[in-house]
């Protein structure tokens, strides 16, 4: 027996025959023994039904069909009333659409109330909301929707066109089943808010949407305080929520989903924007892509985590396309205060992999990327966009393959303000591997290593480094620093310090015709078999205004320059305090063979230096400790070698000595007449003398020339500048000092006396001359003073009364002094 309702009122159920004013705990049930509807509410009208159970309706049976609803609301059917359910069960029901329940206007589905067991052959298993009314809506406000099915959309609720509405302000949306799409909730363009409780064990079977599917972009879905848990999409995308259009979710968990495909938690799909902010998404499983979220539509995340997500593909060639154990996106994306940490991926980008490609914007701000693990490429993060990472940490990343931090397919990366640490690959690139363009400034590269090179960072394409420090990195092939194969490269304003490998270029690696050029920066106290500072493979460098000290190796403490066709340039810069264990301990120029076989090179390459100070460099033979040109051509110019023990020079190429250079001793084999040999150039201590600053607020260090100098307005003036900035020539002259120091001449305010005693003479008489010099200002060195003594008058001594001069000609007479205190 149907019910039909048209007028406004109170059901209640669960009343004994006397009609006590209590009902009793069981309910009363309504069974349409499967041959119509249970009840039909026809408005308008406000109905509200409590304590009862529905049960077996069928839609196609008795009480049916009304209007337009053919087929619809097995349990109950709903047109133009507004009804609420207290404490009601509708369960066992069946229909076309709306296994349950049809709603043409409103439901509320109060606490106690639950809809569940329904079937729909196709959409809505438990409900389905239509707009025959100007707006029709669904409010969950503690009950459950659960165990329903739907042979198509929507095994839990099917929100229908723009004007329904579902709003949830609790409860449960749990273990439904759909068939297509939606197996807790469908929206097709309606709108649903979710404000609390949970979406919980559903499925769809053949396509997407777990939890919940957004079919189009003119839908719209806002869930907040909400927990999306144990969804599947058993052989497609969108374990938890597949959206097409807009979703926003603010400070809800997304939690042990699971997607055959792609987007374990979340599937955002196409269109419209979506916006996730205070969120916890997490233990989501996706097979291919994106085991947190995949995004093919815009994405923005403020202050979320991403924890302990997977995607599960492990087919070698995948590894080209698929992976983001945390966050798959191919559009754009902006994630802001979040953190991703323990993700994994069976390819690449354990914590992010992004694929918008170069003209697809990516921001990464103040952002944690901590511990998570690719099989493939990019152990924290695999990019082919336009990438910002700024304020950000990523570390203790793990790959399997190239990048163990950060992978770059063929983008551009800018990496500013940030930290990479801890990280490791199996192969190239332990803390950045970049085949397309990279730009770090303002960053530390900290403690990361390589199975093959570039502990810190490989590059192979184009690379500006500014303001940052690559620092305790290996690297077990080679490059324990910074690789740059075929790329051009340029480091400025820069440490690379205390990196190693077991082969060839401890801080630094040039190779494979690439071009790299070091200005204003320090390369120290780096390790290496060859070039413990940095190794020239086959490739291009120039080398200006930088510091390369207390770096160690077998051969090349410094340098280590290798093949026909490397050209290693050094302008304005110092080499001091490096060790060459067996040979060279500042620059080795030879043949090579090394890296396990990888780099054959029978000749040497090209070293030119000018304006280079080398000194305190030591060899293990004592025959080369500042330069070993055992294959190849080396040319100085207006340069310093000082050997402090053993020899300069070992020379079995070419070396050119073009003039304005001065050696320690005669090793270098200089005939020039323009230099000077077994000389002490008198330099001072390596130390901090000024300079355009380092990230840790020093210059690169320098040997400043002592007053006593004989490198001292020895050249003549090419370069405009020193190692630190400071001009060339210095002021009051127009001759340059050799090597990477211009010793600053200043204008000195001093004061002047003359005195003669007697004031009048006669012929012959001797007479007492003084000069009285006071210095009016600050300490100043090499004050020169020239008098126009009389001709005629006979000098025949010159006394001090304590400081240092130098008297130089005769009349008229100058003296320079030393120091004017």
């Amino acid at each position: 027996q149907t019910v039909y309702i048209s007028r406004s009122l109170h059901l209640i159920g669960g009343y004994m025959p006397a009609e006590t004013e209590v009902p009793l705990s069981a309910d009363t049930i309504i069974d349409a023994d499967c041959r119509g509807r249970g009840i039909v509410v026809n408005g308008p009208v406000n109905v509200t039904i409590e304590n009862l159970a529905i049960t077996c309706g069928d839609a196609n049976g008795l009480g049916g069909p009304i209007a337009d609803d053919a087929g619809n609301g097995g349990g109950l059917l709903i047109n133009g009333a507004n009804v609420a359910l207290i404490n009601t069960q509708i369960y066992g029901n069946s229909a076309q659409k709306g296994g349950g329940v049809f709603i043409g206007s409103t439901l509320t589905l109060g606490a106690g109330s639950v809809i569940s067991h329904n079937v729909a052959a196709v959409d809505g298993g438990g409900v389905y909301v239509n707009s025959t009314a100007a707006t029709s809506a669904l409010v969950l406000d503690g009950g459950e929707i659960s165990h329903n099915v739907a042979g198509r959309d929507g095994g839990g609720a099917y929100i229908d066109d723009p004007a329904t509405k579902y709003t949830q302000n609790g409860g449960v949306i749990g273990y439904n089943q759909a068939a297509r799409d939606g197996g807790g909730l469908y929206v097709n363009r309606g709108q649903a808010t979710l404000l609390g409780g949970q979406v919980i064990s559903n499925t769809v079977q053949d396509f997407e949407g777990g939890g919940i599917y957004l079919a189009t972009i003119t839908g719209q879905l806002f869930i907040s305080n909400t927990q999306i848990l144990h969804n599947s999409a058993l052989n497609n995308d969108g374990g938890g929520i597949t959206t097409n259009g807009g979703l926003t979710m603010i400070n809800s968990e997304v939690a042990y989903n699971h997607a055959y495909d792609d987007g374990g938690g979340i599937d955002n799909d196409v269109q419209g924007l979506t916006l996730i902010v205070d969120s916890f998404i997490h233990d989501n499983t996706g097979r291919v892509n994106g085991g947190g979220i995949d995004s093919d539509a815009p994405l923005e995340i403020r202050n979320t985590r991403f924890e302990g997500n997977v995607t599960t593909f492990n087919n070698p060639p995948a590894f080209e396309s698929d992976g983001g154990g945390g966050l798959h996106a191919s559009a754009p994306i902006t994630v802001i205060d979040s953190h991703f940490e323990n993700n994994s991926s069976a390819g690449r980008g354990g914590g992010l992999f992004l694929t918008g490609g170069v003209t697809t914007t990516a921001l990464i701000s103040n952002t944690n990327i901590l511990g998570n693990f690719a099989a493939g490429d990019g152990g924290g993060l695999r990019s082919f966009t336009n990438l910002t990472v700024v304020d950000s940490t990523i570390a203790n990343n793990v790959s399997l393959e190239d990048g163990g931090g950060i992978d770059d397919d063929y983008g551009r990366i800018l990496v500013r303000n940030s930290l990479l640490q801890n990280n490791s690959t199996a192969e190239d690139g332990g803390g950045i591997e970049v085949n397309g363009v990279l730009t770090v400034e303002g960053s530390t590269i900290i403690s990361n290593t390589a199975g093959f090179t570039g502990g810190g960072i490989w590059v192979e394409k184009t690379t500006t480094i500014r303001n940052s420090t690559i620092i305790s990195n290996a690297a077990t092939l080679a490059g324990g620093g910074f690789t740059n194969s075929r790329g051009v490269a340029t480091i400025e304003s820069s440490i690379i310090a205390q990196n190693s490998t077991p082969n060839a270029g401890g801080g630094l690696l040039n190779s494979e015709a690439g071009r790299l050029t070091l200005r204003n920066s320090q390369v120290r106290d780096n390790r290496a078999v060859d070039g413990g500072g940095i190794a020239n493979l086959n490739g291009a460098m120039l080398i200006e205004g930088s510091e390369i000290s207390s770096n160690q190796a077998n051969n090349g403490g410094a340098i280590f320059n290798t093949a026909s066709t490397s050209m290693l340039s050094m302008i304005n810069s110092t080499v001091s305090a490096n060790a060459g264990l067996s040979t060279a301990g500042g620059i080795r120029n030879s043949s090579y063979a090394g890296i396990k076989g990888a780099y054959i090179f029978a000749q040497g390459g090209t070293v030119n230096l000018q304006h280079v100070t080398l000194s305190n460099n030591s060899s293990g033979n004592l025959l080369d400790n500042n330069i070993g040109n055992y294959a190849g051509a080396v040319s100085v110019k207006n340069s310093v070698l000082n050997a402090t023990n053993g020899l300069n020079c070992f020379n079995a190429g070419t070396f050119t000595a073009q003039g304005g250079n001065l050696y320690s001793d005669t090793s270098c084999g200089s005939a020039n007449p323009a230099d000077l040999v077994g000389v002490d150039p008198q330099l001072g201590p390596l130390a901090d003398n000024g300079g355009p600053l380092l990230p840790d607020g020093h210059a690169t260090r320098t040997h400043t020339l002592l007053l006593a100098s004989p490198a001292r307005d020895f050249v003549n003036c090419e370069l405009t500048t020193d190692q630190r900035g400071a001009p060339r020539p210095s002021p009051f002259t127009t001759l340059c000092d050799s090597g990477a120091v211009e010793l600053q001449n200043v204008r000195v305010d001093v004061g002047v006396e003359k005195t003669v005693t007697p004031a009048t003479a006669q012929p012959g008489q001797p007479v007492t001359y003084t000069i009285t010099v006071r210095n009016l200002g600050d300490i100043a060195n090499r004050v020169v003073l020239t008098d126009a003594v009389p001709a005629e008058i006979i000098v025949s001594s010159v006394k001090s009364s304590g400081i240092n001069f130098v008297q130089t000609g005769t009349a008229p007479y100058s003296w320079r002094v030393d120091q004017v205190g």
